[in-house]
């Protein structure tokens, strides 16, 4: 949406005065047919004023998110250098970074565990750290819980869900959320704290703004989740 310059209002006529008994009745009678157009310009220059502050709100969101993914990314290339190769069958605890036989890239393990099956082939387990434009991922119901990491666009059109934040994140971590349908003000989407705080507070977070992107990152016990 593009900023609009809000539209004057036009003058009104001269007022009518009882100090003019002469005039009176044709000024009023002008003032009074003047107010229906004022009422009009009124509400024209509110909604103006209304969707630039949604546009101002949309643009100040989209920046803070360019910001956490550019954090993220630089956060991403720290830890693949120190990566190592995956080795089959061996114990990772979660946040561990080992990098793929297969397509070379760094992974970061989501659950504490081992197995046999290489990080590009397990997304259960593994989520892909590679600097760039996030991955999302469609959902219409909680993913039980959100993987570190990962982005999720939220389809409320049907109903109203909740997305459970992980239950152990480690400092720093990601969660990105967007309205993928524009329905989160007809089915709210809420953010389930999983026993941690967000922005400090013992309480799960209910969106009900349509069109809402956000990033939530993990700061610490007390703070917990953070809107970055």
């Amino acid at each position: 949406m593009s900023q609009t310059n809000p539209t004057p209002i036009d003058a009104l006529p001269t007022a009518p005065s009882t100090s003019s008994p002469s005039t009176f009745a044709a000024l009023a009678d002008a003032f009074v047919a003047a107010l229906s157009t004022l009422r009009s310009q009124i509400n024209t220059i509110a909604t103006q004023t209304y969707n630039n502050a949604v546009d101002a709100y949309n643009n100040a969101v989209s920046a803070t998110d360019s910001a956490a993914e550019a954090a993220a990314a630089a956060a991403s290339a720290v830890a693949a250098a120190g990566a190592t190769a995956w080795v089959s069958g061996a114990t990772y605890a979660q946040g561990a970074v080992v990098w793929s036989l297969i397509d070379f890239l760094p992974y970061r393990r989501a659950i504490a565990g081992s197995g046999t099956t290489d990080p590009s082939a397990d997304s259960v387990n593994w989520v892909v750290q590679v600097a760039g434009d996030p991955q999302w991922t469609t959902i219409t119901a909680d993913p039980a819980p959100a993987v570190a990491g990962s982005s999720y666009l939220c389809n409320t059109s049907s109903a109203a869900f909740t997305v459970t934040l992980p239950a152990a994140p480690a400092a720093n971590d990601l969660v990105r959320i967007a309205d993928y349908a524009g329905t989160f003000a007809t089915n709210n989407l809420t953010i389930g704290r999983n026993a941690l705080n967000i922005m400090g507070l013992a309480e799960d977070m209910v969106i009900s703004t349509n069109n809402v992107s956000l990033t939530l990152q993990y700061i610490d016990a007390s703070r917990g989740w953070a809107l970055v």
